[in-house]
């Protein structure tokens, strides 16, 4: 794992495929999607009890039954997310 001073850069990724997404519902079978997920979590120890963690990674949906915008149920986003960490 790659290192930036007392930090680390940790990679996340993984992949999901529903064949009865919404089982709750009144639909007889449901129906499909998958996603897909990769990015980056920086992890920054700053002091014994506070750290900055980040993200950075992008996110894809590909739902076969939901139409949203453009009538199409597809797409993705990119999200950049940071958190202070205090560990007591």
């Amino acid at each position: 794992m790659p290192r930036w001073g007392t930090g680390r850069f940790p990679p996340f990724a993984y992949y999901q495929k529903d064949k009865n997404y919404r089982w709750w519902t009144d639909d007889a079978n449901g129906w499909g999607r998958s996603s897909w997920v990769a990015g980056i979590r920086p992890y920054q120890q700053i002091t014994k009890n506070f750290a900055m963690q980040y993200e950075l990674g992008y996110e894809y949906l590909d739902d076969s039954n939901y139409k949203g915008v453009d009538g199409k149920g597809k797409g993705g986003l990119t999200k950049v997310t940071i958190a202070p960490d205090v560990n007591l």
